[in-house]
């Protein structure tokens, strides 16, 4: 993974339509814009530590403060205030979902534009519940579909609450179909449903930091990074579709490269990895590519996104965030051409790998799902 680098930087098409995207907002939503702060700076070990009314640690966190310097809970809390879902300034992304139906099957490709409203001001008010309270309105999401040509300019609103241990208000999504021209509620899928993909809700909303129990199996390097590998177990939801997953999470800014699933009978059985940047000048860090596989089957997703922009001050919720928001299939920005044509398996990444090395080192036999 280079170190954070701007779209600007790197496409001269996207020059143009991140000055378009500048200028779609209105002067007066012009405002500066605080710089990302690393998460171990900015939310600090005492409240990653101690969250949700945790009074002391247990043996197990003592002594992976000893040997690591952080507990699993500390980790995977910095790791979630990287997420895309997570107290940023107001945003807007175009990206690109490619479903990869077998291997050697159909790969049918999305285009899509998001706008993602925040109502609180940061992670670290989110975690102490200032200004925020369990079931308020946490953020919304606007979608925009770009291709195919048979659901382009189709459009979502999905508005997300804050949950909190033992409270959880599910999503509200709302669509506009171009072609009935009607706006219709939308059942909400579970949190372990795939869906048209094969990453869950959970895998693309997140999981909270105290729904699962965490512990640092060790440390790796993972294409060059330093990394903690760090093995949560999910405890709220009974029968969750986990018994484990464990991430590998770069050490110095928290960011998540590689995920291993299993499922219940504790066998490997779906991977994901992130290849992330920085969006200058603000410095948040996004996932320029999430690429996903499950086993046996081959089945793949994996998001492309070229372009983001943090805007440097709110988006106006009454210009979008509405019933007649969503009905406009106004495009906020020109997506042509950024990103090359799919033609063939040629031109999509390679399969993730199960990270074996690091299995064999800790003489743990992993088994993949055949």
């Amino acid at each position: 993974m280079g170190k954070g680098r701007s779209v600007i930087q790197r496409r001269k098409p996207v020059f143009a339509l991140w000055l378009g995207l500048f200028l779609a907002f209105p002067a007066h939503a012009i405002a500066a814009v605080p710089a990302w702060v690393s998460p171990k700076e900015a939310i600090g070990p005492n409240l990653a530590r101690f969250q949700q009314g945790k009074k002391e640690l247990t043996d197990r966190e003592k002594e992976e403060i000893k040997k690591y310097g952080y507990t699993g809970l500390e980790v995977m809390t910095y790791v979630d205030s990287n997420r895309e879902t997570r107290g940023k300034p107001d945003y807007t992304i175009y990206h690109r979902c490619l479903n990869v139906t077998a291997r050697g099957g159909n790969i049918r490709a999305s285009g899509i534009l998001q706008k993602y409203k925040f109502y609180y001001p940061g992670y670290t008010a989110r975690m102490k519940q200032e200004g925020i309270k369990p079931g308020d309105v946490e953020y919304r999401v606007i979608s925009l579909l770009t291709s195919p040509a048979e659901t382009k300019g189709d459009t979502t609103m999905k508005t997300f609450y804050l949950a909190a241990p033992g409270y959880r208000k599910d999503s509200d999504n709302w669509q506009y179909s171009k072609k009935t021209r009607k706006v219709t509620r939308s059942v909400v899928a579970k949190r372990q449903d795939e869906g048209m993909m094969i990453t869950t809700r959970d895998d693309d909303e997140g999981r909270e930091p105290w729904e699962e129990e965490h512990r640092i199996l060790g440390e790796d390097v993972y294409k060059g990074q330093a990394c903690l590998v760090v093995e949560s177990i999910h405890w709220i939801v009974k029968n969750y579709y986990l018994s484990r997953r464990i991430t590998w999470v770069e050490k110095t800014n928290f960011l998540d490269l590689h995920e291993e699933q299993f499922d219940r009978q504790g066998i490997l059985f779906k991977i994901l990895e992130k290849d992330w940047f920085q969006v200058r000048p603000s410095n948040y860090w996004f996932p320029r590519e999430t690429n996903s596989i499950k086993f046996p089957s081959g089945r793949r997703t994996i998001h492309q996104t070229p372009i983001y922009m943090v805007h440097e001050g709110a988006i106006k919720e009454k210009d979008d965030y509405n019933m007649q928001g969503i009905r406009k299939q106004v495009p906020w920005v020109e997506v042509d051409g950024v990103l090359p044509p799919v033609t063939g398996f040629a031109s999509i990444p390679p399969e993730p790998q199960p990270r074996l090395e690091f299995w064999e080192k800790m003489g743990i036999k992993v088994q993949v799902k055949q």
